[in-house]
């Protein structure tokens, strides 16, 4: 197994047990590493603390450098928000309260590039999630019909979330589908007051869906 590939499993590993702060989550990555590069390995028995034990101080140090950078990776791409890191279901990176400052992300579903972290794809996630912050739960619609398409309050709320976004490669089939919707900061105006009615006149040229 490669430095790389270890260092992958050692994070993993913690992102499974994590249920908190990304400065306890970086700390705890910082702390393996100096584990790793001190050849402590019996602290934590896993599959890769035992390859570990087998490797030649090189790799090991190399593996504790990826840990490293991935530490710093969350610093750059979380920095200054209060958002808790913890294992979320299969299908779901990020998750939000609307209308509140809770924020919630998957540590494993930030992963990729270069490095252990995607810090863009953490930062697209985490804007994202500050978008549904900013939404209200109420809305004065159920349903926004654009374009003689009808979508559901949650898909309008996904839709405004995701305009916010750089890059939706990594995004799910159905929510690549809700990008092909474009909004603006007007239209994310409204979908944060819940007024979808406007939203819906708005995106139609300035008619009514019914009209």
């Amino acid at each position: 197994m490669a430095s790389h590939e270890h260092a992958q499993a050692l994070y993993d590993e913690v992102a499974d047990r994590h249920d908190g702060s990304v400065d306890a989550f970086k700390a705890r990555l910082i702390e393996r590493a100096r584990e790793v590069r001190q050849g402590i390995t019996k602290a934590t028995r896993s599959e890769a603390a035992d390859a570990l034990e087998y490797s030649s101080p090189e790799e090991r140090d190399e593996a504790a450098h990826v840990l490293e950078h991935a530490a710093e990776d969350l610093n750059q791409a979380f920095r200054g928000s209060s958002l808790t890191l913890k294992k979320l279901d299969d299908d779901v990176a990020g998750e939000a309260q609307l209308g509140t400052d809770v924020i919630r992300i998957d540590p494993k579903k930030i992963t990729g590039g270069d490095g252990v972290v995607d810090s863009e794809k953490a930062k697209d996630i985490l804007v994202h999630e500050q978008e549904h912050t900013r939404q209200s739960a109420q809305a004065d619609a159920e349903t926004v019909t654009i374009s003689a398409e009808t979508y559901d309050a949650r898909a309008i709320r996904e839709m405004a979330a995701i305009s916010r976004q750089k890059r939706i490669d990594f995004l799910s089939d159905e929510y690549r589908g809700f990008a092909r919707v474009t909004m603006d900061e007007q239209d994310r105006a409204l979908v944060r007051a819940g007024q979808f009615h406007d939203l819906e006149i708005r995106k139609n040229g300035g008619v009514p869906a019914a009209a």
